[in-house]
């Protein structure tokens, strides 16, 4: 019996059966592939570092979208988010802080326009001055319980922020943190505010009148 050798040229449409095949078998698969890769939500790669038995969030000019903190790098809890680590990040629309954090550096949210609210974790304890400065499209804030003091200027020219209630573990809070806010119910969490409170309220709002008004009736 004869053996016979056949090349893929000697064979007519060779070629072209093989092509369409590739075409029919890698394209949908091409095709497939991608779909993936625009349906997988875009996840945020943070910077960190560790010194002395702790690490923090240092500098990420081009954080947007969703940011998730770790709690833990190279095995140090992360126990603050520093000075200016997300500052003008105007992309940013959430951060979520893990109960390990314990202070927010100055300017660390300055300018970040997109963020509509923020929730503060109880293990916090400290918020510089002009932490979320500008941040004009946050309308909600919660303070953790274990929060101590709150820098000046903090939430300076949050625009659209309307109420807080203030934990009653907080101490101090800094000149004008509020100013520049549509602040109208300024809150201390446990009790009502009282006429006492006014001095305070004109101090971090830098507004009387109707603020105070509507705080010694808040709740």
């Amino acid at each position: 019996m004869a053996l016979v050798v056949l090349s893929l040229p000697t064979v007519p449409g060779a070629r072209a059966a093989v092509r369409g095949f590739k075409a029919r078998t890698l394209v949908p698969g091409l095709l497939a592939l991608a779909c993936l890769l625009v349906a997988a939500p875009a996840t945020a790669q943070l910077t960190y570092g560790a010194v002395g038995g702790h690490a923090f969030v240092s500098g990420n000019p081009d954080a947007s979208g969703d940011v998730v903190i770790d709690s833990t790098y190279l095995g140090y809890p992360v126990t603050l988010i520093a000075s200016s680590a997300f500052s003008g990040c105007t992309g940013l629309t959430s951060v979520t802080i893990p109960n390990s954090v314990t202070s927010i550096g100055e300017q660390t949210f300055a300018g970040c326009t997109s963020l509509t609210s923020m929730t503060l974790p109880n293990s916090l304890t400290g918020i510089g001055p002009r932490a979320f400065s500008g941040c004009s499209s946050l309308t909600n804030v919660i303070l953790g319980n274990g929060l101590t003091s709150i820098g000046a200027l903090a939430f300076s020219g949050c625009t659209s922020l309307t109420n807080v209630t203030i934990p009653n573990s907080l101490t101090s809070i800094g000149q004008q943190s509020f100013s520049g806010s549509s602040l109208t119910t300024l809150s201390r969490s446990g009790r009502p505010a009282t006429p006492s409170d006014e001095p305070r309220l004109r101090n971090v709002t830098g507004r009387t009148g109707s603020m105070a008004s509507a705080a010694r009736s808040s709740t």
